[in-house]
């Protein structure tokens, strides 16, 4: 995949940019500061590539560099002005942070964002926690939205193409159905390949179990953390993010983002004035 227009999904985001390439491509102009939001593994990463790329093809001399959010601002900002110092004016810079929310003191960028020959690309999962001034350097700012159902089983048939194994459309609706990012659903298809070419005598439905069974899923495709929390939920009823993510013995960031998106995709779940609670049908699971 080497063009924007070849992403999977995506198609209202995906055509805008494609006007904003055009535009800045007609025009010779540097391409503006972008900030791609949206939850984790929705492709955030992929398409900010295939953007560098597309914006390489049409500025000179145009560098990619890809910094790390752990990285301290101080080697981030000695890293980029070590560049410039060699290359000088000659080049254009272009910039990707991977959730650029987690990059403390981001703000000290600001000495390089306003350079002509920088052009920032950001992504992250929590605009929220980026501060006003920072957000405002973004003069793009576009949001993922979730993936149809429809959506995901065409990312899935793609992924099978010339890969000669056969999966049912059945099945790879029922991989969308208990996903909640394109990601998720690709680490389940793979699981799905394997259970395929080593067990080529069952059906769908053996097939699906058995996978499921693999990967120590139950019926509705929940993990053991998210029996865990909804077993914490029946036993102590309304409960704090903090409280549940420490009966979890994991972070607040990891509940939201790995165990909480499929319950309440389920509608098992619900946020509350304190929190959490379980929905009344999902007191049977």
């Amino acid at each position: 995949m080497n063009r924007l227009e070849e992403f999977k999904g995506q198609e209202r985001l995906k055509r805008r940019f494609i006007e904003y390439l055009n535009y800045y491509r007609k025009r010779n102009e540097k391409f503006p500061h972008t900030l791609l939001v949206g939850p984790p593994g929705h492709g955030k990463t992929t398409f900010a590539m295939l953007l560098m790329k597309e914006i390489i093809d049409y500025l000179p001399l145009a560098l990619p560099t890809i910094i790390d959010s752990n990285w301290d601002i101080e080697y981030i900002k000695e890293k980029l002005q070590f560049n410039e110092e060699i290359i000088r004016d000659a080049f254009n810079h272009i910039v990707f942070i991977d959730e650029i929310h987690k990059v403390k003191g981001s703000e000290e960028l600001f000495s390089l964002w306003n350079k002509s020959n920088f052009i920032f690309i950001g992504a992250t999962t929590k605009d929220s926690l980026l501060d006003k001034a920072f957000l405002s350097r973004f003069k793009i700012i576009e949001y993922f939205k979730d993936y149809s159902l429809e959506d995901v089983v065409i990312i899935l048939k793609d992924k099978l193409n010339g890969i000669n194994i056969s999966i049912s459309e059945n099945i790879l609706r029922k991989i969308a159905e208990i996903s909640t990012s394109i990601r998720g659903a690709e680490s389940f298809l793979d699981q799905i390949k394997v259970m395929k070419v080593n067990h080529p005598e069952l059906n769908d439905n053996e097939l699906w179990e058995e996978t499921l069974k693999l990967m120590d899923l139950d019926e509705n495709g929940l993990d053991y953390r998210q029996r865990k929390y909804l077993e914490i939920l029946k036993e102590y009823g309304e409960l704090s993010l903090k409280n549940i993510a420490s009966l979890l013995k994991t972070t607040e960031e990891n509940v939201e983002d790995m165990v909480e998106p499929l319950l309440f995709k389920k509608k098992l779940i619900m946020i509350t004035s304190k929190g959490r609670s379980l929905r009344k049908e999902s007191s049977n699971i």
